[in-house]
């Protein structure tokens, strides 16, 4: 805004068909009603038959501080166009500046010498995002948790800097499911998850089905995004070894 066991055999991974092209979802608005409808009037009949001009409602935004969008997905890195986390912090940034962010991501590297840490996908051509250390869970580096409410600043084109508003986990909106280890160790593991990533590398309008399907296993979902789009880009010829990395814990 989603199973036999693993390595994947090596004709599975290089084999599968597909075309799409990347799509991400941007997170949910939250506290204003439907865009689209401030400023618009219409006329209506009045019983002396004159018209009178009848408004409607203006759209409200939401109170400083509130969320206006929400990212709860893994980010898998890459051109904004492919990256929830990306669009999302940049949608925030144009809005009210404020957003809600239960996002894992995979980095290479990180520092916390100022009490921040940056963070930028190991996929080229990702987002930076700097993250006050209070929001981030780094205890499975390098897979990282980012959450809380945060103030949102865009500092150049693909790099944003987060302030902690709110630690605070919106149990509404986590993603309920199996584990990393129980989709990695499953009986069908491997045609399971394949055929995820195969789904969506045919059909990316079905990211938010398997987000909502496979988000709960962060590392998984991750590689079934990257395989995805590895699949798209080499007409299915090549998926890459995304999912044998997410599942590498569990081999």
């Amino acid at each position: 805004m989603r199973r036999t066991h693993f390595p994947f055999a090596p004709a599975l991974l290089l084999t599968g068909a597909l075309v799409l092209s990347g799509c991400a979802t941007t997170g949910t608005e939250r506290g204003a009603g439907a865009p689209g409808s401030a400023g618009s009037s219409a006329s209506a009949d009045t019983p002396d038959g004159a018209e009178t001009n009848a408004e409607a409602p203006s759209v409200e935004a939401a109170p400083e501080g509130e969320p206006q969008v929400e990212i709860v997905d893994t980010s898998p890195g890459g051109p904004k166009e492919q990256d929830a986390l990306w669009a999302g912090l940049e949608e925030a940034a144009a809005g009210n500046g404020i957003a809600y962010l239960d996002v894992h991501l995979r980095s290479a590297a990180a520092s916390a010498d100022t009490g921040t840490v940056p963070l930028t996908p190991d996929t080229p051509d990702s987002v930076t995002v700097t993250v006050p250390e209070d929001g981030l869970d780094d205890s499975a580096s390098p897979w990282y948790r980012i959450t809380g409410t945060f103030s949102v600043e865009q500092i150049a084109e693909s790099a944003f800097v987060l302030e902690t508003q709110s630690t605070e986990i919106d149990a509404d909106l986590e993603l309920s499911g199996p584990s990393t280890e129980e989709r990695c160790t499953a009986e069908g593991a491997n045609e399971d998850i394949m055929g995820a990533a195969e789904r969506l590398a045919e059909d990316p309008g079905a990211h938010e089905e398997l987000r909502s399907e496979w988000g709960s296993s962060p590392e998984v979902w991750w590689g079934i995004q990257l395989t995805a789009g590895s699949l798209r880009s080499s007409d299915g010829n090549f998926a890459g070894d995304f999912l044998s990395t997410a599942c590498a814990d569990y081999l």
